[in-house]
């Protein structure tokens, strides 16, 4: 009997979902709060579901790794693979680590107190919640970085991707 294989692009489907929500935030006729929230959950999915695709063609034992380490800890290693370092502070990178916190603090959601002048305003250190960043603006800068990143990371980190339009092709088959 053969049996047919597919490599699925799991980053690939999780970029599409995240586009269109996306769309789907900027054609919003109310506040786009929750579709700004959806584009950024599978943003932080992007991030993850990519750097393991990158992982698994930089290190022949990326499985320990992938269970192991943050994406924030997987991005550190592959670049330090190549003798690189990543500035958190500019972009796209900067954006990764911020959609990653807010990954995390929605994971991690609970019901709690906060000053009602501070629950939407970003600009307030120490103060801010996963709320802040379900604006249509914050969730457009990510996006886009998150895009950028999908571009520059396989040349950075010399490891090779698909073209945009593939979710996933046949790897063989098993007689």
């Amino acid at each position: 009997m053969t049996v047919h294989r597919q490599l699925i692009y799991s980053y690939a489907y999780l970029a599409m979902a995240m586009r269109r929500s996306l769309k789907d935030a900027k054609e919003s006729q109310i506040e786009p709060f929750v579709e700004c929230m959806t584009a950024l959950l599978y943003a932080a999915l992007v991030v993850e579901a990519f750097i393991n695709h990158a992982g698994e063609q930089i290190f022949p034992f990326w499985l320990p790794l992938k269970k192991k380490l943050s994406p924030t800890e997987k991005i550190e290693i592959c670049a330090a693979s190549k003798n690189l370092k990543i500035d958190w502070g500019a972009r796209p990178f900067q954006s990764v680590a911020s959609v990653m916190l807010f990954r995390n603090m929605i994971v991690h959601a609970d019901s709690h107190a906060v000053e009602t002048k501070h629950l939407y305003d970003s600009a307030t250190p120490g103060n801010k919640t996963w709320h802040s960043y379900c604006k249509l603006p914050v969730a457009q800068r990510i996006c886009e970085d998150v895009e950028s990143m999908l571009k520059q990371m396989p040349e950075l980190f010399a490891f090779t991707i698909p073209p945009e339009f593939l979710l996933s092709e046949g790897i063989g088959s098993n007689a």
